[in-house]
């Protein structure tokens, strides 16, 4: 029986076939690549109430200057993101306030208080740190800056993040505001808010101290 002789791939052929695997790699590098980008970290999350616009008057003055100072640092953090400005006022009717409060219980560095209206927007806030358990769990300067720019981002609308490496984790101590956090900010004020059937309601946010 006659041997079949070997195929003899011409100059042109052998470069097709070249060609066609090295595209065919490429393309499944490519795709692999664009899966594992899109599996990025999910940004803080957030509910549907919100101000109006991305803008709110806020009052620091009501505190101690050390505190005052605090605030204003915080206050400057997130106006630095360009996704939210809240601007400072002494007037009695400011949308956000801030203070001090001892009282709020040792396992807790500070609260925040928000008043919604049926129309879903925020109307009024109210954030305040704990100086008795900043000071019994020795929290630095930054840190509380940290928390400050935590209970602000509760004011702005966000909820708390799972993950440690956000301002608006639970806990935080060590961290300022993230990419996660201001990407979410922009998210929520494209959104509509959440229109609901009572007159107001009330949301409160307490966040546990971080002793490590």
């Amino acid at each position: 029986m006659p041997v079949k002789p070997k195929e003899v791939l011409s100059v042109s052929e052998k470069i097709i076939k070249h060609f066609t695997i090295a595209f065919l790699v490429s393309f499944i590098l490519l795709l692999g690549g664009s899966i594992k980008a899109s599996a990025v970290a999910p940004i803080t999350p957030h509910g549907t109430a919100r101000f109006e616009s991305a803008t709110a008057t806020i009052d620091t003055t009501n505190n101690s200057v050390r505190y005052q100072k605090i605030w204003d640092k915080a206050v400057q953090a997130w106006n630095q993101t360009g996704v939210f400005e809240f601007v400072p006022t002494t007037d009695s009717d400011a949308q956000v306030t801030t203070s001090t409060n001892s009282g709020l219980g040792g396992a807790y560095t500070g609260m925040t208080y928000i008043t919604t209206g049926s129309d879903g927007y925020i109307q009024h806030t109210e954030s305040e740190l704990n100086p008795q358990t900043l000071k019994v769990y020795r929290y630095s300067t930054s840190e509380m800056v940290n928390v400050a720019e935590h209970e602000l981002g509760h004011s702005i609308g966000l909820l708390h993040n799972p993950n440690r490496a956000s301002v608006m984790f639970a806990a935080n101590r060590y961290y300022s505001i993230q990419a996660v956090d201001s990407k979410s900010v922009q998210q929520l004020y494209t959104t509509q808010a959440d229109r609901i059937a009572i007159s107001n309601k009330k949301i409160i946010f307490r966040d546990p101290v971080n002793i490590k």
